[in-house]
C-alpha cells in the first residue's frame, strides 16, 4: 500500500479578485526563453503565486506571513503597496 495524500481543496482555496484576463496576461508576459528546462515548471508556479498573492482578498490569506514577506519584496521593488 502506498502513502496518499487526502487534499481538501476548498480549504486550500484562496480567495482572489482574478480574473482571466489576469491569469492569460501572466502566462503571456512569462518570458521562458532564459529559463533552464527543468527551472521552467517553478517559474510558471512561481507567476501564478504571484498572481494570487497581488489579487489576494482574503483578510486572512493577507496576515501570513509569507504573504507579507512577498507583499514586503514587491513594495520594495515596485514601490506599489498590496
Amino acid at each position: 500500500m502506498t502513502d496518499q495524500m487526502i487534499l481538501d481543496r476548498e480549504g486550500m482555496a484562496v480567495k482572489t479578485n482574478a480574473t482571466t484576463t489576469d491569469l492569460v496576461a501572466v502566462i503571456r508576459n512569462l518570458d521562458l526563453k532564459n529559463v533552464p528546462p527543468e527551472k521552467r515548471r517553478r517559474a510558471i508556479y512561481e507567476a501564478l503565486g504571484r498572481l494570487v498573492v497581488y489579487t489576494c482578498t482574503d483578510p486572512r490569506e493577507r496576515a501570513k506571513d509569507g504573504y507579507q514577506q512577498i507583499a514586503g519584496a514587491y513594495l520594495k521593488q515596485t514601490g506599489i503597496l498590496l
